[in-house]
């Protein structure tokens, strides 16, 4: 079997923002927002306030990443994501592959009929999941509590990432 590791250098930017940062996936976008001084450390004194507003946003990464012309021979090719946090669209040269909702399975899709010999692109854009959650509360109510986001417990995602356990959410 014939793998392409897309760990390494990857782009990232606030949804929307012309600026992008250099990054190292596997990362958090709290790592890489504290890593180009655009954070305040989340521990220190309220600053957990600020990290929490800016994980309302939504984040793109992407790089681009080159495919040998004998990798097509295979029978099937698919990308393999281990550990998406939690709301991500996953596009291969601008095309829409599929739609994570669930930090704690790995996705698996077919993707030889979008990749072709040489350069290819890959966009993960990262929707906040404080949003989702509350989005989803208000289509379909159930228990609240006040210690997080309303909603949270209808998202496949690590509750304790809300920021009402230790800390703010890393994803």
């Amino acid at each position: 079997m014939k793998t392409i590791s897309l760990n390494g250098p990857w782009r990232m930017r606030k949804a929307g923002a012309a600026r992008f940062y250099d990054v190292t996936v596997p990362t958090t976008v709290c790592t890489d927002l504290l890593a180009n001084g655009l954070l305040e450390d989340p521990y220190y004194r309220d600053n957990e306030d600020a990290a929490l507003l800016a994980l309302r946003s939504d984040y793109e990464y992407s790089r681009t990443f080159t495919v040998p012309e004998d990798f097509l021979d295979a029978d099937s090719v698919e990308l393999v994501c281990h550990g998406i946090d939690t709301i991500a669209d996953i596009h291969l040269n601008g095309a829409l592959l599929f739609r994570a909702d669930n930090m704690h399975r790995t996705w698996r899709t077919g993707v030889k009929a979008a990749l072709h010999p040489g350069e290819n692109a890959i966009r993960v854009c990262f929707h906040s999941a404080a949003e989702y959650a509350e989005r989803l509360e208000r289509e379909n109510p159930v228990y609240k509590t006040s210690d997080t986001v309303d909603g949270f417990e209808q998202v496949r995602k690590a509750h304790c990432m809300y920021g009402w356990d230790w800390g703010v959410s890393h994803s």
